[in-house]
């Protein structure tokens, strides 16, 4: 019956005049209507981030009612693999005006579509350091968002087996954390001390394996050496140190759902009670929100040792925005991104909307949502470490090689099968690089 109705007043919109909305999908953003409409000027914004897309569509809307050049909203996130829905993106002769690249390693592929956003007016409101997607000295990417990331935690379950979250600042504080939870885990309602995810290959394969890449002294050229197969992953401790806390996180998580919990039931496992921890970021807040949860939170380190790092959690710019250099409306998607950045609507869009860290310094308001303030709260005290997965992320190295890796590693729990194995892989990947 409901689809009857929707065909009928489909057909009636179809016939008038007026164009309004029609049949998509709730992650389309796009619009039906008549020759009216199509004469209109519109955009592709295809989006990494679904938990931001209602609020990106808002504020596409607004947008043309102030401008009247319309922005149509694709969304791709959770278990989709955004790198390979880009390339059909780009294959269906409709390509996006605007897409995500989530480091440098895109530009490897997608470098030749990119304009240049170096003279932007938001160029001026962006520290220097947060401009960190760049082609031949031009600034080609606007920074979405700062975000950051550890295990999100419940205080009201922590307060009940009288475990600090401010004391959490080596592996062996988280291990005693999860132990006492663990240890009252049926009392406390719980399924699991934590809510994690193999299935969400891009938890394991980028989040997780970029704390091995990042806890270190020279974060920086030792990424660039594993990625061109110059380290023995098998001798170096900090390796073994990471083992350890991928175990942790496994053990500790509900082993049978490990391979089929995807991001959606992962954050609402937390959200509704069933777990202490989280392994997500900031960026989770909306969907935390829409669950009405009311219990207060914050954020730990996934510490893997008891070196300084250990105590910081990776906080920086993971996504950029870039503009399509072959699009028809150049212009009219620039004018978009300028619109996030330049105006009160957009400022009102990052904070209270997406619940967004803002990268420009010319937004004013303040985030309220405590995960947000929590990031906040590690930069200002300088605990942070880099993002280094953004090196290989456009390539899936991560999603394809290592969190298979990671998931072998969960069944049979044997160390130096899995160290070996990142071994082989980081030097077959600078391989088909032709680093090595």
């Amino acid at each position: 019956m409901r689809k009857a109705l929707v065909s009928l007043v489909a057909g009636l919109m179809a016939l008038s005049v007026l164009a309004g909305c029609g049949g998509k999908s709730a992650q389309d953003g796009g619009q039906g209507g008549g020759s009216a409409r199509q004469e209109a000027k519109e955009i592709v914004l295809f989006n990494l981030k679904v938990e931001i897309d209602q609020a990106l569509k808002n504020l596409a809307a607004d947008f043309e009612k102030e401008k009247g050049i319309r922005v149509q909203v694709k969304s791709c996130g959770g278990g989709c693999d955004y790198g390979a829905q880009l390339r059909a993106e780009m294959q269906t002769g409709r390509e996006p005006d605007i897409f995500v690249m989530e480091g440098p390693s895109a530009l490897e592929i997608w470098g030749h579509k990119v304009a240049d956003l170096s003279n932007e007016p938001w160029v001026a409101h962006v520290n220097p350091e947060l401009l960190g997607l760049k082609q031949d000295g031009k600034i080609v990417g606007f920074p979405v968002a700062i975000e950051g990331y550890g295990l999100i935690y419940n205080k009201s379950i922590l307060d009940k087996v009288g475990v600090d979250p401010e004391s959490i600042r080596t592996y062996a504080d988280l291990e005693a954390a999860f132990k006492a939870i663990d240890a009252r885990k049926d009392e406390l309602g719980l399924d699991a001390v934590v809510s994690y995810t193999l299935k969400e290959t891009w938890v394991s394969g980028n989040h997780t394996f970029n704390i091995y890449l990042a806890a270190r002294d020279n974060p920086d050229q030792f990424a660039d050496d594993f990625l061109a197969g110059k380290v023995d992953v098998t001798k170096d401790p900090i390796a073994r140190d990471y083992a350890r806390l991928v175990k942790l996180l496994i053990d500790y998580s509900d082993k049978d759902m490990l391979e089929s919990l995807d991001y959606n039931a992962q954050v609402a496992a937390f959200g509704t009670g069933k777990t202490a921890f989280l392994h997500q970021g900031n960026w989770v807040y909306p969907n935390l929100k829409d669950l009405n949860v009311t219990f207060d939170m914050g954020i730990v380190p996934l510490a893997l040792n008891d070196s300084k790092y250990a105590s910081h959690i990776p906080v920086g710019v993971p996504s950029y925005y870039v503009v399509n250099k072959d699009s028809k409306y150049v212009n009219e998607a620039r004018e978009f991104v300028n619109y996030i950045a330049m105006t009160e609507r957009g400022h009102r869009y990052m904070i209270e909307e997406a619940f967004m860290v803002p990268a420009f310094k010319n937004v004013k308001l303040e985030p309220t949502d405590p995960l947000a303030k929590a990031i906040m709260k590690y930069n200002a005290e300088g605990r942070t470490l880099t993002w280094q997965f953004g090196k290989y992320s456009a390539d899936n190295f991560g999603m394809q090689t290592i969190a298979p890796i990671t998931a072998q590693f969960a069944k049979d729990g044997d160390v130096e099968k899995f160290l070996a194995a990142i071994d082989r892989a980081a030097k077959e990947y600078a391989a088909s690089k032709g680093r090595n």
